[in-house]
């Protein structure tokens, strides 16, 4: 049986290792917005860039796309804090309804794109997921408030491990499942409701067969990516990233 010292040492590397991994994925997050007016708009899911080749992409889930485009104005992403949102008007260029995925393709790769996450960091080993520290990075609805010229968006990075017992009935083949419980895990309100979180990438920490000193975040691998919350068994679900990487080759 694990030592009560040994376990809080390793549960303190867990932890740092969850908060130095989201200070580098932090990045490549943004938020998908419905655009109401010339002034204003309203938040409704996350996306992430990816850089596959030259090609710089936006993903999310399809569901959030299909919302914001019901906006007066249309769909729109937001890359940085206070930053006006860059309207969608093409595309998607890649999308699975079953998957509920949407692949966007932005603009040729330059030095002066902003950061990436690169898709050959993506890892479709299932042992690795299920074994690793994952977490979620994203912008739920209850922390995004949005003007133009002062979009104020709150990101909620999310630590857990993959949930392999006491699945939802309609688990695809191709989707995994983490613990998310606002109301029951936190005391404090530091988790929120999941509206918003759908598009959002999961990353494993890269913790798995590395030791503590052999460590560092560029060690994170992208696995999966929200589409959905089941509130019965209060669980996130995610696509794994082996149908994003499928839909990513179609590009080529």
């Amino acid at each position: 049986m694990e030592k009560a010292g040994s376990l809080a040492a390793r549960v303190s590397r867990e932890a740092d290792a969850v908060l130095d991994a989201v200070r580098n994925a932090f990045p490549v997050v943004c938020a998908i917005v419905g655009i109401e007016s010339e002034r204003e708009g309203r938040h409704v899911g996350s996306a992430f860039r990816v850089s596959a080749g030259r090609k710089r992409l936006l993903v999310t889930a399809k569901h959030v796309i299909d919302e914001a485009r019901s906006a007066p104005l249309g769909a729109g992403f937001v890359e940085r804090r206070g930053e006006a949102p860059a309207r969608l008007l093409d595309g998607p260029h890649a999308m699975s309804d079953a998957a509920d995925l949407a692949v966007f393709v932005l603009e040729e790769v330059d030095d002066a794109s902003p950061v990436l996450f690169r898709a050959s960091l993506f890892d479709v080993d299932h042992a690795a997921r299920s074994h690793d520290y994952l977490f979620v990075h994203g912008f739920p609805g209850e922390r995004a408030r949005f003007l133009f010229g002062e979009s104020h968006h709150r990101s909620l990075p999310y630590g857990v491990m993959e949930r392999d017992d006491d699945l939802p009935a309609d688990t695809k083949p191709f989707e995994f499942a983490m613990d998310y419980d606002p109301k029951n895990i936190s005391s404090d309100a530091t988790l929120v409701m999941p509206p918003g979180l759908s598009g959002s990438p999961v990353w494993r920490v890269g913790a798995y067969r590395h030791k503590p000193e052999e460590w560092s975040p560029s060690a994170s691998r992208l696995v999966g990516v929200v589409t959905r919350y089941n509130h019965d068994k209060r669980v996130l679900l995610a696509t794994e990233i082996s149908v994003l990487d499928e839909l990513i080759q179609r590009l080529a």
